[in-house]
């Protein structure tokens, strides 16, 4: 009432309740006291990033108090004199405020609410100044993929799932039906196949109505009012008994109506059987002809088949995601694999074909034919030996002589001089690299450079690479600000680093945090050596700064 005047004092407090579902163990900071201090008196006794925390709580407590705003959606239509061209007219949708309430105190902050598109005040007929005209193009752009931030929104939106569960419900899709690049989860072929499979046999259990209800039900029996054990027995076994929601399920229009399952899960799923058509649920179709192209799920991937010859088929590769998989995109990968089966040339050696085929990981050779696996030669059938294309070589250009080389890696280099060891220098899904025995060491240089250096190493390099430490480069490595010196006790090499968390100094085994407030770019050896002695008794004394997770209430049940 002091800062923005009674009229913007609602009649009485405002309270805010969640929807049933939600465990209120998880809220946000709840502001306490009497006291309620403004931002700019705050700011002077803490630091920055606390004076901004703070403002964000206070303008956010305030607003959530204050009356709400009063918008009218309005149309603005501009007329404006082209010249020769005659009249043109430019239009503006927005609001117009005409009570702003809790945006006050909102749109004070340095980010505003970007939902809202606010007009300024404008008459009607007024006459207005042009100051600047600029073009823009507008293109359509297809929805942001699924993120596990975006993914547990929708999921709480919906009513599944709990705080408490969203760990497993997210390590379960990533192990089956998505791939993660970066914070993008990218859709797997058989995540299609089995939501067909559940669209066609399972209606009822895919149906988002249906899991909310039982993720209800779950949270009666975590608050005792329903028994665990005859809800478990009569939505497996099934029940007859009027009212039990275990058996229940959304009508498959929407509406809330609800029938009872009465033969329960394990009988649906045993019956299901002899009506599910597998090669019809593992067909994802690419077009809407019936006999177009179409992927399919096989038990070594997914893979494309010709509609026109079944026996030309090749694996979708592993890096195109499905969206990327266009029909022309599909048709090129038929195109390939059919000049797959003419070969570039034989082998002086060994007198067989060298043929270029395409894999999950793209282009390979391969040398010789494959036997087909019957009865007869299941055992005893050799598979034909591969070898990965560079990617400094061109799949549609590449030569015979090339080939030949290819197939000759991995190359041995010769016996490790202390296990006697083959070291080989090969190439991998990371890249070139040399290998002996368990151990293996990338190769160092840009990929081009790591690509010449695999036919060029010698032995005594490879042994020196072997030798040398290895250099873990995991997603979001700590970027290295200083180099202080060896460690006067074991020697290790002591650096300053830039990690998630803020600077600190690393011995290659322990972790230190700098102080508050500590440049990095003053630290010394002494002072990094005084922090990892202190952050080793911590440890020896089971003091890591780490908070043990205590078992959610349903998992120890």
């Amino acid at each position: 009432q002091k800062q923005y005047g009674e009229e913007n004092l609602p009649d009485r407090s405002r309270t805010y309740k969640s929807r049933a579902s939600a465990q209120e163990a998880h809220e946000a900071i709840r502001p306490a006291g009497e006291s309620f201090r403004h931002p700019d008196a705050v700011a002077a006794d803490v630091d920055a990033d606390a004076a901004r925390l703070y403002e964000l709580i206070w303008r956010r407590t305030l607003a959530s108090q204050m009356r709400d705003a009063q918008l009218e959606k309005t149309t603005v239509a501009i007329e404006a004199t082209t010249g020769t061209d005659g009249l043109a007219t430019f239009e503006a949708e927005g609001d117009i405020v005409t009570s702003p309430g809790y945006l006050l105190v909102w749109q004070e902050s340095a980010s505003e609410d970007t939902e809202q598109n606010l007009l300024p005040d404008l008459a009607e007929n007024e006459r207005l100044q042009l100051k600047t005209l600029e073009p823009l193009k507008h293109e359509t752009r297809p929805p942001n993929r699924w993120t596990e931030a975006s993914l547990i929104a929708e999921l709480e939106k919906l009513g599944i799932g709990r705080p408490s569960t969203y760990a497993a419900i997210l390590d379960r899709i990533q192990d089956v039906y998505v791939e993660r690049k970066g914070t993008s989860l990218i859709p797997e072929w058989v995540g299609f196949a089995v939501i067909q499979l559940m669209d066609s046999q399972f209606p009822h259990l895919a149906n988002l109505a249906f899991t909310e209800v039982m993720e209800q039900d779950l949270d009666r029996i975590a608050s005792q009012e329903l028994d665990r054990d005859p809800w478990l027995s009569s939505f497996y076994f099934g029940s007859t008994e009027a009212g039990s929601t275990a058996c229940m399920y959304a009508a498959s229009d929407g509406k809330d109506e609800w029938l009872i399952m009465e033969t329960g899960l394990r009988n649906l799923i045993d019956s299901s059987g002899e009506n599910i058509d597998a090669r019809a649920v593992c067909t994802i179709p690419l077009t809407e002809n019936e006999n177009g192209l179409a992927v399919r799920v096989g038990r070594y991937g997914p893979f494309l088949q010709s509609p026109d010859d079944e026996n030309i088929r090749v694996p979708v590769p592993a890096a195109l995601a499905p969206d990327e998989l266009t029909t022309a995109v599909a048709a090129e990968l038929l195109e390939q694999a059919k000049l797959g089966d003419e070969p570039l040339g034989s082998d002086p050696d060994s007198g067989l074909p060298i043929f270029v085929r395409m894999g999950r990981n793209g282009a390979y050779l391969q040398l010789g034919e494959a036997q087909r696996r019957t009865a007869a030669n299941q055992r005893t059938g050799e598979r034909p030996r591969t070898a990965s294309i560079w990617p400094t070589i061109d799949v549609e250009t590449i030569t015979l002589e090339q080939a030949i080389d290819l197939l000759q890696y991995p190359r041995i280099l010769g016996p490790h001089p202390d296990t006697s060891e083959e070291i080989t220098a090969q190439d991998g899904p990371y890249g070139p690299y040399v290998r002996c025995g368990s151990e293996s060491r990338s190769l160092p240089g840009s990929e081009n450079e790591r690509y010449e250096a695999l036919g060029s190493v010698t032995f005594d390099e490879a042994v020196k690479i072997l030798n040398a430490p290895r250099q873990f480069r995991g997603r979001g490595q700590a970027q290295a600000l200083a180099e202080l010196g060896p460690h006067p006790t074991s020697g290790a090499a002591i650096t300053v680093r830039d990690g998630r968390y803020g600077p600190y100094v690393t011995d290659g085994e322990l972790n230190a945090s700098l102080r508050k407030g500590t440049d990095p770019e003053s630290v010394t050896l002494a002072d990094a050596v005084e922090l990892l002695t202190a952050r080793a008794a911590r440890v020896a004394q089971g003091k890591t700064g780490r908070r043990r997770r205590r078992p959610s209430s349903r998992a120890k049940r």
